[in-house]
Order: C-alpha cells, then sequence, then structure tokens
C-alpha cells in the first residue's frame, strides 16, 4: 500500500487565502447598490430630457488625492458647479450656479455608473441642496477631478485653474 504525501500547513493556508479572496472579490463585484431612500424628493427636472445634456459619473472605484492640479482642470471640456435639484430613476438634476469652462446650459443631468457606493470623490451619495464642482470631457465627469464644493482644497484647485471665472 503506497502512502499519499500529507500537504503541507504553509500549502493549506495558501489555498485558504486564495479561495477567501475570491469569495470576498466575487461579493464586492456583484453586491446589491444602497438601499434606496425612504424619504420623498423632488422629481429630476421640468424640462424635456432632450433638452437638457445628461453625463456619466463613476464607473472606477477609486481614491483620490488633493490637491488636484489646476492644469488637469483646464484641460476639461466643460467645468461647472450645480447644485442638485432633485434626485430620480438614477438621476440627480442639477442647476448650474457658477461655469468655469465651456457651456454646459442652465441645468444638466448625472447618472451613476456601476454601483459605487460615493459618486464623486469625498462625497457619497448626491445630496439634494448640495453643491458639486464638475468636471466633464467626452461626457463623462472626471471623479478625481470633481466632488463637493465645500471641500477647501478641491474649491482651491478651481479657483487656481480658473482666477477669472468670478464667484
Amino acid at each position: 500500500m503506497t502512502r499519499r504525501p500529507t500537504p503541507q500547513p504553509w500549502f493549506i493556508a495558501i489555498a485558504l487565502a486564495t479561495v477567501m479572496a475570491v469569495a470576498v472579490g466575487g461579493y464586492l463585484l456583484t453586491r446589491p447598490g444602497p438601499a434606496e431612500a425612504t424619504t420623498t424628493v423632488a422629481t429630476v427636472a421640468a424640462s424635456p430630457a432632450s433638452e437638457i445634456p445628461t453625463f456619466e459619473v463613476g464607473g472606477v472605484a477609486a481614491k483620490c488625492v488633493r490637491p488636484v492640479e489646476p492644469s488637469h482642470l483646464q484641460e476639461a471640456d466643460l467645468v461647472f458647479a450645480g447644485e442638485v435639484t432633485g434626485l430620480a430613476d438614477g438621476l440627480a438634476g442639477l442647476q448650474v450656479t457658477r461655469t468655469f469652462k465651456g457651456e454646459p446650459g442652465s441645468e444638466v443631468r448625472l447618472r451613476q455608473r456601476g454601483d459605487f457606493s460615493e459618486a464623486l470623490s469625498g462625497g457619497g451619495d448626491f445630496e439634494v441642496g448640495r453643491t458639486y464642482l464638475l468636471t466633464v470631457s467626452d461626457g463623462d465627469v472626471a471623479d478625481c477631478l470633481s466632488g463637493v464644493a465645500d471641500d477647501p482644497s478641491l474649491q482651491e484647485s478651481y479657483d487656481a485653474a480658473f482666477p477669472s471665472a468670478g464667484s
């Protein structure tokens, strides 16, 4: 009778770690999004959808570094500030409050791509009444160049990039 070799303890530990990593990764990729809010909020925009530009947000889970290099902001197609006026059907409606570059119009919509818990760097989910600084190129919001307007470091970067944009 032949005796099978006994697996080494380090081999078992590596195998268990691999199985756990795959299980956690699978969960993170397939987990459901945050629960729907139980409060009623204003609906997004009264204007026809075809008249309001819609930009995509998200798609990359990343932590962003502040301050933002002003030259990155200057290279974008559109740079503006907007206050969230409503949330509905995965869209955030914003009233443009300040334009730094380009012509976003008076209203925009943001659609969050993916199921990441943060809409923009440091901002969590969009909130009605909160103002955001947004940088858009090719129809996509640059997540790491955008965020809540009350982030002093981000505001300083926008002001440094566009000193003549005024408040």
